[in-house]
């Protein structure tokens, strides 16, 4: 069986440039401070799944504007005569 540090050394990214060396960082990290990578890990997932969130809710709304059933009010809604 293999170790996480040991797959992502076996992945094929070229052993020079700057992602390689931001994953050999990573992986150094993570042998000493396993804990603390995951929970960093955890927070940067975490977070871009909330700014996706965020970044989707406008796109939904004016897809679902452009709908038969989006163009038309909603009994109570702002905006009627």
């Amino acid at each position: 069986m293999t170790t996480l540090n040991e797959d992502v050394q076996r992945t094929a990214v070229p052993d020079r440039g700057p992602i390689a060396a931001i994953r050999r960082g990573w992986a150094r990290f993570d042998a000493k401070h396993h804990g603390i990578a995951e929970f960093i890990m955890f927070f940067i997932v975490c977070n871009a799944v909330t700014v996706l969130q965020l970044v989707l809710m406008p796109v939904f709304k004016w897809l679902f504007g452009l709908t038969p059933a989006g163009r038309h009010e909603l009994p109570g809604a702002a905006g009627r005569p």
